[in-house]
């Protein structure tokens, strides 16, 4: 769990303060090059927070902190007026993170506006350790059902001197299929202390028909060190889908997954004022 509180100065399109106090994982990988004035992570032990032991996930702190801090950044640019892209080149100080960000956006044919704006296209950035992504996705949703549909969804990566493309893209795509379904339909449940979910009848793993058209590209930077591929892809892709979902309808989706009951909660949440 992570909860956030932020301020925006709307007319400089600067963040003020920004606190964030996660519960569960570390503030590993929470900051990213972002100008902000004043900040704050805290991360305090929670004791007995896990009955169950917890394996390995890939970026987890990273993942965990990332969704809710490009989810936050995304409110924020919609209560400015300002499009998501607009707020991140104001605040990003990372140079390479900068230049991935024009790649992905020019790369995925994308003018942005200030959401909601019917077309479903969301932003997210994230890195672990020294590598840097930016992903973009594109979802439909349906307001009478709430599922959400993947449409498209395409990552940007620098990860220094790509000596293998082929590998590289793979592990990028593989990331994105796994993240997705992470974000969408994967969910334990539980009952009594037990668990109800024993096989994949219940536990949703995405399908051939849930994964979208992937675009991977490279950032030509051959002359940084080279990265691990493996991490750094999980990082953005809840939250470029939850901002996809935003711009879609409106409505901001907070826990993952987004299963449909999550969403219509959602929906019922968006002013009739608001484009849905």
């Amino acid at each position: 769990m992570v909860k956030l509180r932020s301020g925006l100065d709307a007319g400089r399109g600067a963040i003020t303060f920004w606190d964030s106090t996660v519960a569960g994982v570390s503030q590993g990988e929470a900051e990213l090059s972002y100008d902000m004035q004043t900040n704050r992570y805290q991360a305090p032990a929670v004791p007995n927070l896990h009955p169950l032991k917890v394996g390995a996930w890939r970026a987890p702190n990273a993942h965990t902190n990332a969704f809710a801090r490009e989810s936050q950044l995304d409110a924020l640019a919609a209560k400015a007026g300002l499009d998501p892209v607009t707020l991140r080149r104001r605040l990003i100080t990372d140079e390479r993170l900068l230049r991935l960000l024009d790649l992905a956006v020019e790369t995925f044919g994308w003018e942005p506006a200030p959401g909601p704006t019917g077309r479903g296209i969301g932003l997210a950035c994230g890195a672990w350790r020294q590598g840097l992504v930016v992903a973009v996705a594109q979802v439909s949703v349906d307001k009478r059902t709430g599922k959400v549909r993947t449409e498209r969804f395409l990552e940007a990566v620098d990860v220094g001197l790509v000596v293998n493309p082929d590998g590289a893209r793979q592990q990028v795509e593989g990331a994105i299929t796994m993240c997705i379904g992470q974000a969408l339909s994967e969910e334990i449940h539980f009952k009594g202390g037990r668990i109800l979910d024993k096989n994949f009848d219940t536990y949703l793993l995405p399908r051939f028909s849930a994964i979208p058209r992937i675009q991977v590209v490279f950032a030509d930077n051959a002359t940084a060190v080279t990265q691990g591929i493996g991490e750094p892809p999980v990082v953005p892709v809840a939250a470029a889908l939850a901002n996809a979902v935003f711009d879609a309808t409106g409505a901001r989706v907070t826990h993952v997954p987004f299963t449909p009951e999550r969403v219509l909660a959602a929906l019922k949440l968006v002013p009739a004022s608001v484009v849905r």
